[in-house]
């Protein structure tokens, strides 16, 4: 493995972690706030569905959309050009 590759190799699996992390967090908020506004434990699907479809439009998730949507054309942009360029 190149000097190059394993650069590339690091910075995608570091890029990863990030887009990892930030989509962890976005589904534990989603359940939390699902938790918090029906009261159950277990929010059923229409509770997800209606979480999921505030995070996608409201304002107060402009920025987390924004990150979410980065760091995956990031991700993508990295693994293209590792399958473009394999030996680098």
């Amino acid at each position: 493995m190149t000097p190059a590759q394993t650069a590339i190799l690091a910075v995608t699996a570091a890029v990863f972690a990030v887009w990892a992390y930030l989509l962890f967090r976005t589904v534990t908020d989603q359940r939390r706030r699902a938790t918090r506004r029906t009261g159950q434990v277990f929010p059923d699907l229409r509770a997800a569905l209606e979480e999921w479809r505030h995070w996608l439009t409201a304002p107060d998730r402009a920025r987390d959309r924004r990150q979410v949507l980065t760091v995956t054309l990031v991700l993508l942009a990295l693994l293209g050009l590792n399958l473009a360029y394999p030996t680098l």
